[in-house]
């Protein structure tokens, strides 16, 4: 068996992120995680505009971020505002 510090140093992660605990509700996450779901469910167009107003038009207030890493869990595909190249140049 390999030590953790040469684990880590195979994987590319810092020693300390092994040892990393969250220091958040897990609990409150996975409430979200399961309402992002069924709302998508329901309107798979919702980009992360329209969830993030929805979330807090049912009483969450989650910053646009916290919100994002949320999806990233639930491995959904939101629309996201980008600008188009054609548009810039």
């Amino acid at each position: 068996m390999l030590p953790i510090s040469r684990q880590c140093e195979l994987l590319g992660l810092y020693r300390s992120s092994y040892y990393y605990s969250s220091q958040r509700d897990d609990s409150y996450n996975l409430e979200l995680m399961r309402l992002i779901d069924e709302q998508f469910t329901r309107t798979p167009f919702y980009g992360v505009p329209k969830m993030n107003a929805w979330l807090r038009s049912v009483g969450h207030l989650v910053n646009v971020t916290s919100h994002i890493i949320i999806i990233h869990n639930c491995h959904i595909k939101l629309s996201y505002f980008s600008h188009s190249i054609n548009r810039i140049r």
